[in-house]
């Protein structure tokens, strides 16, 4: 069971990696999804997450998804979207899109 400490603006404590679904960049900061919670706010820049979580998939410049929580990805209007469990669906950027779909699938279409 890995594990990573989360230093939020009012608390600290530790979780699980597996409940994290994904993280968004804000400037120098991220906003960490846990699955069934409140996002939370961290100073820590996504790039720091990025090294502590290496086997998140990043899928744009501000955003880190766990695979774990990937259940699919569908085009729409030319854009890639990755679906996650809880019917979220996040943007893929353009230049990441083939990448993701390697990383993830082993696929290029």
């Amino acid at each position: 069971m890995e594990t990573i400490e989360l230093r939020g603006t009012k608390s600290r404590r530790r979780v699980e990696i597996r409940f994290i679904e994904y993280c968004v960049s804000d400037g120098n900061y991220t906003y960490v999804y846990l699955k069934g919670e409140q996002p939370v706010l961290m100073a820590k820049t996504l790039l720091r997450f990025a090294e502590q979580l290496p086997n998140f998939i990043r899928i744009h410049k501000g955003t880190l998804v766990n695979p774990a929580h990937i259940i699919g990805h569908r085009s729409q209007k030319g854009n890639v979207l990755v679906c996650l469990s809880g019917d979220r669906a996040l943007l893929v950027s353009r230049r990441r899109a083939t990448g993701f779909r390697q990383q993830l699938f082993g696929q290029t279409n």
